[in-house]
This record gives C-alpha cells, structure tokens and sequence, in this order.
C-alpha cells in the first residue's frame, strides 16, 4: 500500500494537464520535446534560442508588461 496518492485522483489538475503528464499522443502536436529529465531543458533553451529572434522576444516582453 502506498501513502502517496496519484496526481490524476486529486482532482487538482485540469484535464489537459492530465494529459500532458500522462504523454498523451493527441498532444504530441504541442510540444517538440517532453522534458523528462533536466538534461532536456538544456536542448530546449537552445532550441528557444535558436528559434525565436531576440527582437521578437523584446516586443512580446513589452505587450506582456502592458497588460500588468
């Protein structure tokens, strides 16, 4: 018996956090990479990096702070 109590049983996350967890293929589309261990974030940051100009990072930065 465990003391834990599985995370789809508390009721807390929506559905689609669910799936997510869970790997679920339909979501596949969403997202390149799940990042199961923390060596993949470094793979990710680059790929972000790589993939999105610093200029169009600064204009979401400056819509994002507008809707403070």
């Amino acid at each position: 018996m465990s003391d834990c109590i599985a995370y789809q049983e508390t009721n807390y996350f929506s559905p689609l956090i669910v799936d997510y967890l869970n790997k679920n293929k339909k979501l596949d589309i969403f997202y390149n990479r799940f990042p199961r261990f923390i060596k993949f974030f470094k793979n990710k940051i680059e790929e972000k990096q790589e993939n999105y100009k610093a200029e169009h990072r600064k204009i979401l930065v400056g819509e994002l702070q507008e809707q403070l």
